[in-house]
This record gives structure tokens, C-alpha cells and sequence, in this order.
């Protein structure tokens, strides 16, 4: 796969129901967000998809699923265990979010190679908890991991305690709007 000139790695491929899907990651080298030409080869053909938008930072949570079917988000405990709805998060504790899609770090981060877990992320980040902003502490590349970064933020201590609680990532685009990421849930609050 290429993407504006540079090879894009292939993380995975599927065929679910006869749909079938690569999951690739952005060549870090790209010089600025804007639209790329992307290019699939295969021995003897290739697509081209002309006109790809690329931005700086495209959020996107990494979630699971309860017993119950319901989705909530890949997020640490201080201790190092995931916050589930039997290991509930509790207020005035930091946690970290995983999320994809944050684009560049100081210092730079490469295609293809895993994080320092030092690179700290540029784009602006905003964490919405229950449809409020939250104090966002720190925003990283993870450490042996690849397109993967851990955004810790504050439970407020007034927060709401309860099950599958709204959460959200966004990051600030260079003129100022935000770029959600998908919506999802902290498993529970206590």
C-alpha cells in the first residue's frame, strides 16, 4: 500500500462476509494533513484511489465488550488492570485511554517502529467524560507499540458513579476545530 509516496505497512487484513478490509498505518513521513493518492498493489493489479484525506490527528478509542454486549473503552487503573464493570475506575484517580490515530510527537515518531513511551503527542487533546471536558495530564506514544498511544486523564472527584459513563477523545486540528474520535464508554465509576 502506498500513501502519497510512502509505503504504508499493512497491520491486518479480513474478509468479513465477503467484505474485504485492510487496516494500514499512515506513513508517519508524510510531510502535512491534506489529500494523498493511495495506491494497492497485488502481483499483476493495483487500485488507486485519488483525493484520500489525511488529517494531522483522527482520534480513535480502542474499545471491548461487556457480557452484556455493551461496548466501553480500553482504559487503565493507576495499578495497571483495565477498568471494567467489576474493576470500576474511582473519582479523583488518573487513568489512561487507549486511542490511534494522534499523529505526530516530539520527538518524532516513525512508520513502522514502536514507541518510547517519551514521545509526547502535538496535537491539542480534549477528554470528554459524561459530556464534560476533563483535565487531560498526558498524551503519549505507548512503549512497545505501534500506532498506539495512552491518554491519561483526571476522574473528577464530583463525578457521576455508574456503568458505561460517555467518553470521549478529540484532538484540535491546526485551524482550531475538533476531530472526534468514536464515541464509547468507561466501563464504570465508582
Amino acid at each position: 500500500v502506498d500513501m502519497g509516496g510512502f509505503q504504508a505497512p499493512i497491520l491486518a487484513v479480513s474478509n468479513q462476509a465477503g467484505t474485504e478490509s485492510l487496516v494500514v498505518q499512515t506513513p508517519c513521513e508524510l510531510a502535512s494533513p491534506g489529500r494523498v493518492t493511495v495506491t494497492i498493489r497485488i502481483p499483476g493489479a493495483q487500485a488507486q484511489v485519488d483525493n484520500v484525506q489525511v488529517f494531522r490527528a483522527a482520534p480513535g478509542l480502542f474499545d471491548t465488550a461487556a457480557s452484556t454486549g455493551q461496548r466501553y473503552a480500553a482504559i487503565l487503573r493507576p495499578d495497571g488492570s483495565y477498568v471494567t464493570p467489576l474493576n470500576p475506575a474511582r473519582r479523583g484517580e488518573i487513568v489512561q485511554i487507549a486511542v490511534t490515530g494522534l499523529g505526530p510527537t516530539n520527538p518524532g515518531n516513525f512508520t513502522n517502529r514502536v514507541g518510547s513511551g517519551s514521545q509526547a503527542v502535538v496535537a491539542p487533546l480534549v477528554v470528554g467524560l459524561n459530556n464534560q471536558g476533563v483535565r487531560v495530564v498526558s498524551a503519549t506514544y505507548a512503549p512497545g507499540m505501534i500506532g498506539v498511544y495512552w491518554v491519561a486523564f483526571e476522574i473528577p472527584a464530583d463525578s457521576t458513579p455508574g456503568l458505561f459513563i460517555n467518553v470521549a477523545v478529540a484532538a484540535e486540528s491546526p485551524t482550531g476545530e475538533l476531530v472526534f474520535g468514536n464515541g464509547s464508554t468507561i466501563a464504570a465509576i465508582q
